[in-house]
């Protein structure tokens, strides 16, 4: 019978090394591969109080990490593979990192790209607003919820209110995916007119 190997003593690097995909860990336009369907995990379980995708991805190093999809990313990936999560596996993503503001503060966020779409999905010349709908309607409510009014809650940290074509160019910038009008229905700001033009009330967001 053989003896049992001894047991690696923990050092504490194993202590700073995190199982979830940080912006540290990597490069802009690496590629990773996804090497799990992944699991949703509840807003109860997330520090941030919102549901989210958790995938299992291998780095370029050969490193899994964990990785918990923002909506955008999620859209994209949908978009491109379908909503199986089982099809994902084996399938790549290049990521990026981008500086943008989460909840009052400077951080960087990754953000990913699927590298190649099924070529059997059809692929519509351009969407209708009942598609789009229908489209927004496949990413959790409660995420998109989220997103909006974080964005909303930190531009009304310096704006009281804000002309929703400005605001739709800082959705854009932020790659928030929602159109500014999406995004104050769903983050309970009103829109009000004068002179002809449309202003969101961001300080309705702070509530």
């Amino acid at each position: 019978m053989s003896e049992a190997k001894p047991r690696r003593e923990l050092t504490i690097d194993d202590l700073l090394t995190s199982q979830y995909l940080r912006p540290a860990d990597i490069q802009d336009g690496d590629v990773v591969e996804i090497v799990s369907e992944g699991r949703i995990r509840s807003a109860e379980e997330s520090k941030w109080g919102k549901p989210s995708l958790l995938l299992d991805v291998q780095l370029p190093s050969g490193a899994r990490k964990t990785w918990s999809l923002n909506v955008t990313t999620l859209r994209r990936l949908t978009e491109a593979w379908g909503k199986d999560r089982r099809s994902w596996v084996g399938r790549r993503v290049r990521l990026e990192k981008v500086r943008q503001n989460v909840r009052g503060e400077l951080r960087d966020v990754i953000y990913g790209r699927p590298l190649e779409e099924i070529s059997a999905a059809p692929r519509a010349a351009a969407p209708t607003v009942t598609e789009t709908r229908q489209h927004t309607a496949a990413v959790p409510e409660p995420v998109l919820v989220e997103e909006a009014r974080s964005m909303l809650r930190a531009l009304a940290a310096v704006h009281e209110r804000m002309e929703l074509g400005s605001l739709e160019a800082v959705l854009r910038a932020a790659a928030l995916n929602v159109g500014a009008e999406e995004a104050c229905r769903l983050a309970n700001v009103r829109i009000v007119e004068e002179a002809g033009r449309r202003y969101a009330l961001l300080r309705e967001a702070r509530a």
